[in-house]
């Protein structure tokens, strides 16, 4: 009788469900526990003390624009500023970021639970819901005065307004394209707001154009007119903010920038005979850089983009490695052990499994899938790294999408499907 209940309700959503809240019950636990400290291990304060001033300057001159440090994160320092503005009490600030925070990473869970259950396949996206919850880099991180969690929520959205805008323009014809006047913009807010909290995010923007000009899936198999009208839709909100952003900043700082300062140093730091791929500790700077070193060191080009990969999968540990989760919860303290690497290999060949599974089954079936903003998602995390410098933290903001593919891999698995054939 238990088993035909169970049949019946779908175990696995059940048994994902309870994972699900217990994953959410592990993340109010640490929030409890650290209430309002804005970072309860002080190696993962990374760049908070700046987000911190620059929250307090918005406080003190109720300016947004002329932010007195646009070298880090200057989005994520007029988010912190607007919630300042917002909150109605005295104290606990800290605290109160923590729990939106939290429902920043249920929505995130629901989206990607949506995402997995209408665009992958049946039970994929409760199982995916259930890898995020369960994540240490996601309760970690929705506990500190960090923005990978706004990131990888934002991300969600995007994937989910794309998405659900391409399903149903292939399904309702020119009876749909007027909405997408209003969903496509949105997406391109949100694509202007992820570039301002995070310049390495800035390929969204060409990749989402590329994906609606080229790929009729991506914009609901339209003509190639309604696609260039899409693209246009989706890049010109994008462009007039981020370029009005940029011509501002420059004009204060008397010299041309994009977004944000720094990028000159980035490139500095990434490609010079010092290099070593991770983003932290930065290495002494020496001749020749940038360009320079790329043409004079192809061999040492092509092995740093392979130590970025090693520590943007988390196969090679970097500064702000976690540990394993027991320590963490139990005594919020980063303890490093055997077992995590081995983990973080056997994730990184699912999501592998799961990517090559899905372009497979779209490419015997004869055509393509909205299922696209997935990939344009995790491309667009990952370029920044790749071709700068990495860390394991830098992938939060993708671990929704890994999931659902992850999830796609070990359904495959479960039916006796063999990944190989």
């Amino acid at each position: 009788m238990l088993r035909t209940w169970f049949q019946r309700k779908n175990a696995v959503a059940l048994v994902a469900g309870v994972l699900i809240l217990a994953g959410l019950l592990l993340t109010l636990r640490l929030t409890i526990v650290t209430r309002d400290e804005p970072w309860f291990i002080s190696v993962l304060k990374i760049d908070g003390p700046s987000y911190i001033k620059g929250m307090e300057s918005i406080a003190e001159s109720g300016d947004f624009l002329n932010l007195e440090d646009i070298y880090h994160s200057p989005g994520y320092q007029m988010y912190l500023g607007a919630i300042d503005r917002l909150y109605p009490f005295e104290r606990g600030l800290f605290f109160g970021l923590k729990l939106l925070n939290g429902l920043l990473f249920l929505g995130t869970i629901a989206i990607t639970v949506y995402l997995g259950e209408r665009h992958v396949r049946r039970n994929a996206g409760w199982i995916a819901g259930a890898i995020l919850a369960l994540s240490l880099d996601w309760q970690v991180y929705a506990n500190l005065l960090q923005g990978e969690v706004l990131q990888g929520f934002c991300f969600a959205l995007f994937a989910w307004i794309l998405m659900r805008e391409a399903a149903r323009v292939r399904a309702d014809g020119e009876t749909a394209r007027v909405r997408r006047k209003f969903a496509l913009p949105a997406a391109s807010l949100l694509a202007a707001f992820l570039t301002l909290l995070q310049v390495r995010y800035f390929p969204l923007v060409p990749l989402s154009t590329a994906a609606l000009l080229l790929i009729p899936a991506a914009g609901g198999n339209g003509s190639a007119a309604s696609r260039m009208r899409a693209a246009a839709w989706f890049l010109g909100p994008c462009l007039v903010i981020l370029g009005a952003w940029s011509w501002h900043q420059s004009g204060r700082e008397g010299r041309a920038l994009f977004v944000s300062k720094g990028s000159e140093f980035r490139i500095r730091v990434a490609y010079n005979p010092n290099a070593t791929g991770a983003s932290y500790p930065y290495p002494e700077v020496v001749e020749p850089t940038g360009l320079r070193f790329v043409l004079s060191h192809p061999g040492k080009v092509a092995w740093l983009v392979r130590e970025r990969l090693l520590y943007l999968g988390n196969w090679k540990r970097d500064i702000w490695d976690l540990g394993n989760p027991v320590t963490m919860h139990a005594k919020q303290k980063i303890v490093p052990t055997a077992l995590e690497i081995p983990v973080h290999v056997v994730g990184t060949l699912l999501f592998v499994a799961g990517v090559w599974l899905r372009i497979r089954n779209c490419h015997a079936h004869g055509h393509g899938s909205a299922a696209i903003w997935l990939y344009v998602w995790i491309l667009a995390v990952v370029a920044g790294p790749v071709l700068v410098f990495a860390s394991s933290r830098f992938l939060i903001a993708a671990l929704p999408v890994m999931a659902l593919f992850q999830a796609h891999a070990l359904l495959a698995l479960a039916r006796g499907r063999h990944l190989l054939e």
